[in-house]
Parts: structure tokens; C-alpha cells; sequence
């Protein structure tokens, strides 16, 4: 049986991103009450500092779009 990939929306990544930006709790604490895994969210922290909200945000579109 496979299983369908979970996608997330931007929001969503977003309000993670911010979450790990207050730095009140660890990446592990913060993927775990949020039900993801903990190296996606230091992926989209990656992608965030990399090319600000518009890398989470343009995922699936061409940045200059947004």
C-alpha cells in the first residue's frame, strides 16, 4: 500500500517558520506538535533564510509572480 505525499500550505509553512524564529521551544518540540517531522522544518527554515518568504511561498510557481 503506498502512501500520498502530504502537502503543505505556505501558510502553514510560514506560521512553522515563525514558531522556530521565537525561539521559546526546540525544532523537535515545534515539528512535534505540529505533526511533522523535524527535518522538514529545518528545511523550510533553510529555505526561508535563503530566499525570505517568497521560497516558501513560490513553490510551485516562478518567484517573480509574487
Amino acid at each position: 500500500m503506498s502512501r500520498t505525499r502530504q502537502h503543505y500550505t505556505p501558510e502553514f509553512k510560514f506560521e512553522v517558520v515563525l514558531e522556530v524564529l521565537k525561539e521559546e521551544r526546540t525544532i523537535t518540540e515545534i515539528a512535534t506538535a505540529y505533526h511533522i517531522h523535524p527535518n522538514l522544518v529545518t528545511r523550510w527554515k533553510s529555505e526561508f533564510f535563503e530566499g525570505g518568504a517568497k521560497a516558501i511561498f513560490a513553490r510551485d510557481k516562478k518567484v517573480d509572480e509574487i
